[in-house]
Order: C-alpha cells, then structure tokens, then sequence
C-alpha cells in the first residue's frame, strides 16, 4: 500500500541519516577514513594530519609529542563534539591541547588567517613535539603548513 512505502521510504531515509551523522563522528571510520589526510612531519617537532582517534593519541604519545594543536571549529555542531573529546584525551593522556579555530569554508577569511598566524606563533614559540590538525587533515592543515614553513624560511 502506499502508507508502507511511505514509512519504508522514511525509515531508509532516517537510517541513511543516522548512518551518515555516524560517519561524521567517526572520520577514521567509514568513507571518511578514505579521504583523511596523512599525519606527515615537518620539523622534528612539528606533525601535522587528520583529528586524531584514541588510539592516534596513544601513538602520538609514544612518539613523543607533548601537545596537540586543534584547528577545528567547536561553532560548527559536528566539531563540537569532536573537540571535546580530543580534549579530554589529551587530557587522559598527559597531553596539553590548545585550539585555533578555523572555518573549513572561508579558508581565506581575516579570522582564518588571525587563527593560522596565532597556531604558527603558538607553535613556534612552544618548542615542544606537537602535532597539529583539523578534521580530515587535507585543508586547514595545509594552510598551516604553509604559513609555518614560510615563517621558519623553508
């Protein structure tokens, strides 16, 4: 009958919904995990990549980084969560977390570039392994990156 479709067409489309919010939270897992950028290094104390899981955090940590550098944005829903996670694993971890929020859209914005000169000064001046990211580690990092070789003549 068409009542049927209609409750099967809303409880895929509900399904698909929750599979994709599911996905979001989760950028190691799922289609994410196959757009997520390498954790590459720069310096002997700087990395730079994707959010870290867990068990990132954990490797991170045995590699010797000391503090973890966010660019993700707590205003945007998704991130929020995400940021207050990696917060308190670092936390758990002994790890310092610091964040310079970003928008993922305006990469080029007055706040974006305020945010990417504080984390390069930030860093600079930390002298600490840290390891530096944004979501999926392909955009804000890449910003970074490029104004931190430029700021230490590389």
């Amino acid at each position: 009958s068409t009542e049927t479709k209609l409750w099967l067409l809303i409880t895929g489309f509900l399904l698909l919904f929750a599979f994709g919010i599911y996905n979001v939270m989760r950028p190691d897992r799922g289609p994410l995990s196959l757009i997520r950028g390498d954790v590459r290094r720069i310096t002997p104390l700087v990395l730079v990549g994707p959010y870290p899981t867990e068990e990132e955090l954990s490797r991170l940590k045995l590699i010797g980084v000391k503090e973890l550098v966010s660019l993700m944005k707590p205003g945007l829903p998704f991130e929020a969560e995400l940021v207050s996670r990696e917060k308190a694993a670092a936390e758990k971890n002994g790890l310092t977390f610091t964040i310079f929020p970003m928008d993922f859209l305006k990469s080029d914005s007055p706040e974006n570039v305020r945010a990417i000169n504080q984390a390069v000064a930030h860093v600079i001046a930390s002298q600490k392994k840290t390891y530096v990211h944004c979501y999926l580690g392909r955009h804000r990092v890449v910003a970074f990156e490029r104004e931190f070789m430029k700021s230490i003549g590389k």
